[in-house]
């Protein structure tokens, strides 16, 4: 509500008998309590004074007073001012002499102004005024009359807001604080704004702050890519600099690559225990000939029975005659490996000769040789085995 306190204007007539007078105006009336007002109608409430010059009485009936408005159309008092507190009522009269102050109520037009209040006397007599809506110092904006050097709603021109924290000062919007600044109609500090950091709509990054008017990323390690934080470490989409993607792969101390225990095959990453890919690319466990082989930390493991893979053969070197000691080392002639991965010949011969020359002969070499008396009878078999009785052992290995 806005109640605009006013000097009201002189009577238009010489000799009027009535002198009448408009001391305020409500273009926004609570009108608690009052019913009826017509639909796409406003109530305005003027308050009156009326001096009685006359020999007779005047009376008080709101249709007596009319308003012309700004859009050309005369208005008569509502029936609804007797039903105001204060108002002018319909059986009330003015004596002789005396002055009397009340309210009347008018149902406008919507959007339109009183201009001027017209007193009806008897006889065909019409007492006019002038109704200023606002005193000098203010300006009608809207329905209501505003100080435009100090409001904060219609700061030096009706409707110009003043950003919020700030002020109206002589008709300019300011902000109060030194440091801020009016962004987007609001009083900003542009060293602390997370949204105007240094300047109006410039947003710190997403897990960012302004410090001093300065957007910094707020974890140690992080960098401020298309506004976002991220860490070039790790980052997918950031992968040791801003906008370097890894292409669906991990990033990896800033490079594209895979985490411990995965490696990389066909632009993705896959476990080092991949049986299609066992510690590389294509290495499938479905290449070995052994149904129980697998992979166990990037490496092809066959059964414990054959724990040693040779090509894409199980095999075990410690017994394995075709693979005795290492892939590939056959054991030639009748020689067998011997549990440990060595290739022994053992050989057995009667009389004199040399284990040395048998073994190299064959490929070996003698690892030692013993002598057996095979005869009963004490034989003498010297270190010559010239006793054809004798036998001799020879050891040999590869």
């Amino acid at each position: 509500m806005a109640v605009a306190v006013l000097v009201g204007g002189c009577s238009t007539t010489e000799s009027a008998t009535v002198l009448l007078d408009v001391s305020g105006v409500d273009l926004e009336p609570s009108l608690a309590g009052v019913a009826g007002l017509q639909t796409g109608r406003e109530a305005i409430v003027l308050d009156v004074s009326l001096m009685n010059v006359s020999n007779g009485q005047t009376l008080l009936s709101a249709p007596l007073f009319s308003v012309e408005t700004d859009s050309g159309v005369e208005i008569l008092g509502s029936v609804l001012t007797d039903l105001l507190e204060g108002g002018c009522r319909a059986d009330a009269s003015v004596p002789k002499g005396r002055e009397t102050f009340c309210s009347l109520v008018f149902e406008m037009p919507e959007n339109t102004l009183p201009l001027v209040l017209n007193y009806q006397l008897e006889g065909g007599e019409q007492v006019s005024t002038d109704i200023e809506i606002c005193q000098p110092e203010t300006i009608l904006c809207g329905r209501s009359c505003h100080d435009l050097s100090s409001d904060e709603q219609h700061c030096g021109v009706c409707l110009n807001e003043v950003p919020v924290g700030g002020i109206c000062e002589n008709g300019v919007p300011r902000c109060i604080s030194e440091f801020g600044a009016d962004c987007d109609g609001q009083c900003v500090d542009l060293r602390t704004s997370g949204q105007h950091c240094g300047a109006c709509d410039s947003p710190v990054p997403q897990w960012g702050h302004c410090e001093d008017g300065v957007a910094t990323c707020t974890q140690e390690g992080r960098v401020d890519c298309d506004g976002v934080c991220v860490d070039l470490s790790s980052d997918v989409g950031n992968c040791g600099s801003c906008g370097t993607s890894t292409d669906g792969v991990a990033c990896v101390d800033g490079v594209p690559g895979c985490v411990a225990g995965q490696h990389r095959c066909d632009d993705g990453c896959v476990s080092i225990s991949d049986p299609d890919n066992c510690g590389e690319c294509g290495v499938s466990v479905s290449d070995i000939d052994n149904d129980a082989a697998a992979c166990l930390d990037g490496v092809l493991t066959c059964p414990a029975d054959v724990p040693d893979l040779c090509s894409t053969t199980c095999v075990n070197l410690d017994t394995d005659t075709t693979n005795c000691g290492e892939c590939g080392r056959s054991c030639p002639g009748s020689g067998e490996c011997d549990g440990a991965g060595t290739c022994v010949l053992d050989h057995t011969s009667n009389g004199s000769g040399s284990c040395n020359d048998f073994c190299e002969d064959r490929g070996y070499a003698c690892s030692g040789a013993a002598r057996v008396c095979t005869v009963t009878t004490e034989v003498s078999c010297d270190e010559t085995f010239t006793n054809p009785s004798c036998e001799r052992r020879c050891l040999c290995t590869l």
